[in-house]
C-alpha cells in the first residue's frame, strides 16, 4: 500500500493521497483520512519517532524503513514493513506492506520448535529414568522375593516374621514405585483405584521409615488422630503413600 504526505502551514504532515492498496491492507475508506494530519489520522503514531522521520524525509530527501512496525488502533491492527522516500519538494511516500500473516506464522514456527526441544528433552529424560528404573527393578528383585521366601516358612508368632513382613512391604512399595517410573517412560498412565487417606496415614505411622524418623528426633511426638469415617479418593497408591511420606518427612 502507500501513502502520500506533504508538508503544509508550517510543520503539518497531511495525508494528501491513499491508493487502492493501502485501504484494503488496513481496511479504511482513504477519503475519511484525507486532510488529517498523520497524528489526527494515525494517533498511535503520535509518540513514536515516525512522523518525525517522515517530515525529515519530506525536507531534506533522502530515505527511511524500518521493520516489522506494530500499530493496533481500534480500527487497524497489523505488522507492517514501512519504506519512506521524497517524491518533491515537502512530499513523501510511505510504501508499506502487510508482514502480519508472517510474523504470526514465524512465531507458531518458534512455539512449535519450542515444543519440539522440550518434547526431546522429555524423551531423554524418560531414557534415562527408565534405564534407573530397570537397574532398580533388578536390585528390588532380591529384596521383594527372598522375604516372601522366608515368611512361607514362619508362623506369625515367630519373632523373625514380624521384620521380614515389614522388610516385603517395604520391598513392594519401592517396586511400586519403580513401576511407575517405567510406566511414565512408557507414556501411559498410571493405574488408579479407590485409596482410603486413613489406612494410608495409619500405615505410614507403622513403617520402619517413620520408626526411624523418630528415633533420630526424639523430642517430636506425632499424635494420631484420624477421621472417624473412610476418607476415600481416587489415585495412584505409590504415589499417595509417597505424599504421605514427603508431609511427614517435611
Amino acid at each position: 500500500g502507500m501513502l502520500l504526505y506533504e508538508i503544509r502551514d508550517g510543520d503539518r504532515l497531511v495525508l494528501t493521497a491513499v491508493n487502492p492498496a493501502a485501504e484494503r491492507i488496513l481496511g479504511i475508506a482513504g477519503s475519511g483520512f484525507l486532510g488529517k494530519t498523520i497524528e489526527e489520522a494515525f494517533p498511535p503514531l503520535a509518540d513514536t519517532e515516525v512522523p518525525a522521520r517522515y517530515r525529515h524525509v519530506a525536507r531534506y530527501g533522502g530515505t527511511w524503513s524500518i521493520q516489522e512496525m506494530g500499530y493496533e488502533s481500534r480500527d487497524i491492527q497489523g505488522v507492517y514493513d514501512v519504506f519512506v522516500f521524497q517524491t518533491g519538494p515537502n512530499t513523501v511516500a510511505v510504501n508499506f506492506l502487510d508482514v502480519t500473516d508472517r510474523i504470526e506464522a514465524q512465531k507458531e514456527h518458534e512455539e512449535l520448535h519450542v515444543r519440539l526441544h522440550r518434547s526431546r528433552q522429555m524423551e531423554s529424560l524418560g531414557q534415562l529414568a527408565g534405564g534407573v528404573a530397570h537397574d532398580l527393578n533388578n536390585l528390588l528383585s532380591g529384596l521383594v522375593t527372598y522375604p516372601d521366601l522366608l515368611l512361607a516358612g514362619l508362623t506369625p508368632e515367630d519373632r523373625m516374621f514380624k521384620p521380614l513382613q515389614i522388610i516385603a512391604e517395604s520391598g513392594n512399595r519401592a517396586a511400586a514405585v519403580v513401576k511407575d517410573l517405567l510406566t511414565i517412560t512408557r507414556a501411559s498412565a498410571t493405574s488408579k483405584t479407590t485409596l482410603n487417606l486413613n489406612d494410608l496415614v495409619r500405615d505410614h505411622l507403622l513403617s520402619p521409615e517413620f520408626r526411624m524418623l523418630g528415633d533420630e528426633h526424639t523430642e517430636v511426638v506425632v499424635e494420631e488422630d484420624l477421621a472417624g469415617e473412610p476418607l476415600l479418593v481416587v489415585g495412584s497408591d505409590s504415589h499417595l503413600r509417597k505424599a504421605v511420606t514427603n508431609l511427614v518427612f517435611n
